[in-house]
């Protein structure tokens, strides 16, 4: 069921940012938040940002340079430490 999940909340995102081309990315990011139960909040301390910023990144509306880079980072490093823990 989560992946049905995350596979239409990637077509969501294709959709409304035109394309399969564009910013795949966050719909990537968006997904494994999704799974991994990781809240912006969390995520946005992580990389050193406010949470309203991180959110005007994931919903396309600014794209910082390295922001792609950043956000992935951090969500597959939130994942791991989760992994350690349990």
């Amino acid at each position: 069921m989560k992946h049905l999940f995350v596979f239409n909340k990637f077509h969501y995102f294709n959709r409304k940012f035109g394309g399969e081309s564009v910013n795949n990315w966050i719909a990537d990011v968006v997904g494994k938040m999704h799974v991994n139960k990781i809240k912006q909040d969390e995520l946005a301390e992580k990389i050193g940002i406010r949470r309203d910023y991180l959110n005007k990144i994931l919903n396309g509306k600014e794209d910082p340079k390295g922001a792609k880079e950043r956000i992935t980072a951090a969500v597959d490093d939130i994942i791991a430490e989760r992994e350690k823990v349990c």
